[in-house]
């Protein structure tokens, strides 16, 4: 194994409706970084299709010793799948990636930098911008520091997920990923930002996030507020939030929720995204 790879593993977690092309795309942003991880753990979140398998194979062949594949029987959830992937962590560091996202070529080492170079800082993410097949569209940006990622993530979440790069002791310390369905990452952050730790994001788009219609319509009805209140109850019984937190997200969100979906995007691109960073 090269001097280009490091002590840091990545999480990924795919099923058998991803498709394999875009899969193939985020691995070899992960390996076109300029450092590299030394375990890359790929949870297969029930059975996959062979096509899938086989993207996953070439990889295992080309970097062979780092691609860790953990298969769960049945379909689950993201949640689920991190949380049984995070068992499997051999190294201080752990990054997230999205099966269908692209990483920029210094991600990892810009993150890493920052964990390495500050050990209070449990775990750091970035901007985002998103993109629909090669249209280059808006930016998700996020507070900076501590002070303004902790306020923030009273109301919204903090941090882009598929961006994030964590201290394996942290995820220890607060139990990691659990089955909160649809808000595993946001609930983890907010345990987080309940700990002795320090948050930060780095102030540009370290990852280009895949993004369509569907993933509108999935932010929208009413299981996804179901869920979105159900997680909202636990921060609020768990004191991670308060009554007035819980109370005016509960209004803004269920109404944006029931919307329709062309409506919903609407609000989504208008007054939480920017043009430009």
């Amino acid at each position: 194994m090269n001097e280009n790879f490091k002590e840091f593993s990545v999480l990924m977690a795919i099923y058998d409706k991803n498709d394999p092309e875009e899969l193939r795309e985020a691995l070899k942003t992960v390996f076109d970084n300029t450092i590299l991880p030394k375990q890359c753990i790929i949870v297969e979140d029930g059975p996959i299709n062979k096509i899938l398998k086989n993207v996953i194979n070439t990889f295992q062949k080309k970097y062979p010793g780092v691609i860790e594949t953990i298969s769960i029987a049945r379909n689950c959830g993201l949640g689920s799948a991190l949380s049984e992937g995070q068992k499997y962590i051999k190294y201080p560091y752990v990054a997230r990636v999205d099966s269908d996202d692209l990483n920029e070529a210094e991600r990892f080492e810009k993150q890493l930098e920052v964990l390495e170079s500050d050990s209070s800082i449990g775990m750091v993410g970035s901007y985002i911008q998103e993109f629909e097949d090669d249209a280059r569209l808006d930016f998700r940006v996020v507070p900076i520091e501590h002070r303004e990622i902790f306020k923030y993530a009273k109301y919204k979440s903090p941090m882009n997920h598929m961006t994030v790069m964590i201290r394996t002791e942290v995820l220890e310390e607060t139990g990691g990923y659990r089955d909160m369905l649809l808000f595993e990452d946001y609930d983890l952050w907010l345990r987080i930002l309940h700990t002795d730790w320090q948050c930060r994001n780095i102030s540009e788009p370290l990852v280009k996030a895949r993004i369509s219609s569907k993933m509108f319509k999935r932010r929208g009805g009413f299981k996804y507020l179901l869920c979105y209140l159900k997680f909202r109850v636990d921060a609020l019984k768990n004191k991670r939030i308060n009554f007035w937190h819980f109370i005016s997200m509960a209004f803004i969100h269920s109404t944006v929720i029931m919307m329709p979906n062309s409506l919903r995007s609407n609000i989504y691109s208008t007054f939480l995204r920017k043009t430009s960073v």
